[in-house]
């Protein structure tokens, strides 16, 4: 049974539908992720050839440039949106196993297992890759599926964040905050962000309030029909474009 620890919610405006955007982390173990995500795209960042983007030092994230883990130059796309630090500089001992030009760290990383510093591969279990903070103060999200598929949901798995001091970890989405500490050191949670309607893009900021290493695995993205007003919205354009045409057609 999956045990929600920490929850906030907040009323939002949808056109003339309200809705509720909430942020929850639970407890995470393969089977309570894997019954979140049934029906989800998953992205566990196992197959590089479908990641788009450059290493630090200009190679290929698909790893045909010789290097397959390090620090990401820019961003990092995937089938599941894009990632990028929130920054700024950041340096430490997971900076320093992950940076390919030795010039402390300005980016995320892709990692692959053994974790540094107890940080590494969650989904799936026998998986190796991940992606790290790299000691910056977090990672963006730009959530979003191929052809703008609407979805009402998304989740991920993390690993040893706000574990350490006055250390804390902020999930943002949709105007709402949650904020996460004392999760001990090597924690493994599931963040859940739940929009109460279908968006088809969110902005997802995860942010430490010290330079840290954490990572992120599983990011999952649920999609969802496209919402009714919607489709009335199109059905209407459409018919209103059909009386123009009439109209043309009769003046002719």
């Amino acid at each position: 049974m999956l045990r929600t620890t920490v929850a906030a919610a907040a009323l939002l405006s949808f056109g003339s539908v309200a809705h509720a955007t909430s942020i929850s982390i639970q407890t995470f173990t393969i089977a309570d992720f894997n019954s979140l995500t049934s029906s989800a795209v998953i992205e566990d960042f196992e197959d590089q050839s479908t990641l788009t983007g450059l290493f630090e030092n200009g190679a290929n994230v698909d790893g045909t440039g010789g290097t397959t883990e390090g620090e990401i130059q820019g961003v990092l796309g995937t089938s599941v949106g894009t990632f990028t630090t929130i920054g700024p500089i950041g340096n430490g001992s997971t900076c320093g196993a992950l940076d390919l030009n030795g010039d402390n760290c300005t980016n995320i990383a892709l990692q692959e297992d053994p974790g540094q510093n107890g940080q590494g591969n969650l989904v799936p279990a026998a998986g190796d890759w991940s992606i790290n903070s790299n000691d910056t103060l977090g990672v963006i999200w730009q959530a979003a599926l191929a052809g703008g598929t609407f979805f009402d949901s998304l989740v991920f798995a993390i690993q040893d964040a706000a574990d350490a001091g006055a250390k804390k970890l902020a999930v943002s989405a949709d105007g709402v905050t949650e904020t996460f500490d004392n999760l001990g050191n090597g924690n493994e949670s599931i963040v859940v962000v739940s929009f109460g309607t279908a968006v088809n893009a969110a902005t997802v900021n995860i942010e430490t309030s010290a330079n840290d290493g954490f990572t992120i695995d599983g990011a999952a993205i649920s999609p969802v029909p496209l919402p009714a007003s919607s489709l009335l919205l199109i059905g209407g354009m459409a018919a209103l474009a059909g009386v123009a045409r009439r109209r043309k057609n009769k003046k002719a």
